[in-house]
């Protein structure tokens, strides 16, 4: 089952939030319910549901899942809650939708009444991680480094992030060419970068590190 998502500028719109789909063809996408409420400017939307698939394993597909912090269901005075997500490790770096909606009846008005908030989130685990590099006196050589997700032994994939090169022990010239394309499945999507290396001083070893490695928007 598939629901369309509606945003707009800013977050909480009588129109945001989640709304089921009749039909779906080339042509027409009806949604099932109809609420009157506030006209919204630069409304957009995005219609999915809580799979995705991968990009590189055809028929695999990767799930989130979204529930109430102690599968509390009632929101506080002030109309919040705690939700929690949890999401399969391929979805470390996606971007998803995220909304809450409350339907009831405004009895003022006598009409059933929807409010909601959405937002686009990207998806970031709790951090990446690679490993570091030696190098040896007068080295000249092209390093990979594969991106791993934090606290896991899986790897990022198909996913954007930023680094630095961080080199101790010497001084080094360097060319850094990271995964570029989020589709490429000639390494299984695994992020990446390779950095080609060339040794500046010929009687110093030392090391390699990426840092300030941060996952990016997909979108």
């Amino acid at each position: 089952n598939e629901y369309l998502v509606t945003f707009g500028d800013g977050y909480r719109y009588n129109a945001s939030g989640k709304w089921d789909i009749h039909t779906n063809s080339s042509s027409t996408l009806d949604l099932i319910d109809k609420f009157d409420g506030n006209r919204t400017s630069n409304l957009g939307f995005a219609v999915g549901n809580n799979y995705r698939q991968d990009s590189c394993e055809e028929g695999v597909e990767w799930v989130a899942n979204v529930y109430p912090d102690s599968q509390n269901y009632t929101i506080n005075d002030d109309g919040s809650g705690i939700v929690n997500i949890e999401y399969d490790y391929y979805l470390v770096g996606k971007d998803v939708m995220f909304w809450v909606n409350i339907v009831g009846k405004q009895y003022s008005i006598k009409k059933d009444v929807k409010i909601g908030e959405s937002r686009k989130i990207t998806l970031r685990g709790q951090g990446l991680k690679t490993a570091t590099h030696s190098f040896a006196k007068g080295d000249s050589s092209s390093h990979i480094f594969e991106i791993s997700i934090a606290n896991t032994v899986e790897y990022l994939r198909n996913s954007n992030f930023n680094y630095n090169i961080q080199i101790e022990g010497g001084t080094a010239s360097t060319t850094a060419v990271s995964m570029v394309d989020l589709t490429d499945c000639s390494s299984d999507g695994v992020s990446f970068v390779k950095v080609d290396f060339q040794a500046k001083d010929e009687n110093t070893s030392g090391t390699i590190n990426l840092i300030n490695l941060v996952i990016s928007n997909e979108f």
